[in-house]
């Protein structure tokens, strides 16, 4: 019994901050996340609802994004700057104040090569 409290310490020694101050369930959601586990095989293994787990999600979502520590828990999703035609990822579209207009035009003789 003395092992299993030794190792209990030593995990939550090791959380984040942001999950250290949360209670024992959300430290296990938090440990689960982390293994890639989904949140129906989280719920099964904790006993909870899918509402509740959810629920425990996102605050640990919230607490990890206001520290910036999501990336502990998801991988970065990157978005490209310019998008190919064939791919069928949406543009981004840019707001009309960013648009020129077709008056203006640009003048490139201040960039020549020396």
């Amino acid at each position: 019994m003395v092992k299993m409290e030794m190792w209990k310490n030593l995990l939550v020694n090791r959380l984040p901050s942001p999950i250290k101050g949360l209670d024992e369930d959300h430290q296990k959601v938090f440990i689960y996340l982390r293994l890639r586990k989904s949140e129906d095989e989280i719920s099964r293994l904790l006993n909870r609802t899918s509402l509740q787990t959810s629920q425990i999600i996102n605050t640990i979502k919230q607490r990890l994004i206001l520290s910036n520590q999501l990336y502990l828990i998801e991988e970065p999703k990157f978005i490209p700057m310019q998008a190919d035609d064939a791919d069928d990822t949406p543009d981004i579209p840019l707001p009309r104040s960013m648009s020129l207009a077709v008056t203006t035009s640009l003048s490139f003789e201040s960039f020549s090569p020396l």
